[in-house]
């Protein structure tokens, strides 16, 4: 018997010795899991590249910026109101940002009373002004992007298109690439608070 107390004693210390490691990794999993769902580790995930997201900011109050313009306008949550806003964060090497491009642009010729559309790249003005020659938009370009609050410091992904109703307050966000049917679609479903 005695040669096999030794490895009872070993499997006896195995076993408490397995539980502890268990214990461990649970405790290590929920961890990773409240960190995760806290957002502070890695990028959140981006929604459908095609279907209109929730907001990332609260529609309850109006984002503030101030946009300087290449032709040097001045644009303030002040001088836009009244206006559906679409503010297109995108860049000139993007390829769905520039499949987006024609469908806002038409989106601003055809309510040219209702709508304005700003573009905001990050990219050098002298680079977003070469491909403006080659590629003329009839809306309001922004280059280099400015530091800007929530909920605009939020962007993950582009194209982003934060939709802004006529008082100022954000009505969705779009990500991804999106056609002329679903950019009229959200600036109808945005024209739902009227400025006297």
């Amino acid at each position: 018997m005695n040669a096999f107390r030794p490895l009872c004693e070993y499997k006896a210390h195995m076993s408490s010795f397995s539980i502890m490691a268990a214990r461990a990794s649970v405790g290590l999993i929920a961890g990773v899991v409240v960190i995760v769902g806290l957002g502070l580790f890695g990028p959140k995930p981006t929604p459908s590249a095609s279907t209109p997201s929730k907001p990332i900011h609260s529609a309850s109050s109006n984002p503030q910026y101030t946009l300087t313009t290449l032709d040097g306008a001045t644009l303030t949550p002040e001088v836009l109101a009244g206006k559906i806003i679409l503010l297109d964060f995108w860049a000139t090497w993007c390829g769905p940002c520039r499949q987006t491009l024609p469908a806002l642009n038409t989106l601003a010729k055809t309510f040219p009373d209702d709508v304005v559309v700003v573009g905001i790249s990050s990219e050098p003005a002298a680079t977003v002004q070469g491909f403006l020659i080659k590629n003329p938009m009839s809306y309001e370009m922004v280059a280099p992007a400015p530091r800007l609050g929530k909920p605009f410091n939020s962007v993950r992904s582009i194209p982003t298109i934060f939709v802004l109703r006529r008082d100022g307050s954000l009505a969705t966000t779009l990500v991804g690439s999106h056609t002329l049917a679903q950019l009229t679609e959200a600036f109808h479903a945005a024209d739902t608070v009227k400025v006297p």
